[in-house]
């Protein structure tokens, strides 16, 4: 969003968690927005986003059902998958979530392809949510219709680390996409999102925030359940690059070794091993 009003000449004031990753920071501030931080979880800043916008006259697009666009944005998500795959849909989407405006997208994207005859099937739609903030998942799983706020998020996914305190109907909505599609909503802990983050990158060159982890992860786990079968086709939708938000440490820099710039110190480190 930064990013665009910049583009756009428009000025941007963006209020996140005090909690907020610096890399997500410093990229705001790069493209000149105004940032500020709000105590506690990231519903206290929609909360005052939304507050904000009424007093000020401000256009709010926070990623909720608040902004309209957001939902017919996501739309092209579902464009570019159905034109990559041939214009057909696949099996299942796995996409990282909050409260959800990206996966109403993308099954709206896909809804209205069918309508006009350009895809033949819709997917089945994953929620992946971490362990330690899991509204929706944990509604699926119960088997309950409405979703609850979830009281203390503790999860590495800072993207999806939403409580949903205040627009938990947001959620709800959400779930209703799911089961009408015939998708699962799912969490994993946040030991398997660091271990499949990490793995993306080491095997597949794909260096990803621990968010758009999350989602490889709950295919994984679906995979190896059963849920997704051997031969279904699955589109995992990476949300965020590893620069917003690396899952390594900054202590992992300390270790890097610091030679002269001279061969026998390099050969000393035996890399060539």
């Amino acid at each position: 969003m930064s990013a665009y009003a910049a583009r756009a000449g428009l000025r941007a004031v963006v209020l996140v968690a005090a909690d907020t990753p610096s890399g997500k920071l410093l990229q705001m501030c790069a493209a000149g927005a105004r940032v500020v931080r709000v105590t506690g979880s990231v519903s206290n800043s929609m909360e005052m986003a939304k507050a904000a916008t009424k007093a000020f006259g401000w256009y709010n697009v926070t990623t909720t059902f608040e902004n309209p666009y957001s939902v017919e944005g996501d739309k092209t998500v579902a464009y570019e998958m159905a034109a990559e795959l041939g214009w057909r849909a696949p099996a299942w989407i796995v996409v990282p979530t909050g409260s959800g405006p990206l996966p109403a997208g993308i099954w709206k994207g896909f809804g209205e392809m069918r309508q006009f005859g350009l895809v033949a099937g819709l997917p089945r739609i994953v929620v992946a949510q971490a362990a330690g903030c899991a509204p929706i998942a944990e509604a699926f799983r119960r088997g309950a219709e409405i979703v609850r706020p979830w009281p203390s998020p503790q999860t590495v996914a800072s993207g999806i680390k939403d409580p949903l305190v205040g627009y938990s109907e947001d959620g709800t909505y959400t779930l209703t996409i799911v089961r009408a599609s015939g998708g699962v909503a799912v969490a994993v802990p946040d030991e398997e999102i660091l271990c499949v983050t990490r793995l993306m990158v080491e095997t597949e060159g794909l260096y990803a925030e621990p968010t758009a982890g999350t989602a490889t992860a709950c295919a994984a786990d679906l995979r190896r359940r059963g849920t997704i079968g051997p031969e279904d086709a699955v589109v995992v939708v990476s949300t965020g690059h590893g620069l917003k938000q690396s899952f390594v440490r900054a202590e992992t820099l300390d270790a890097l070794p610091e030679i002269a710039p001279s061969l026998p110190a390099l050969a000393a480190l035996g890399l060539e091993d």
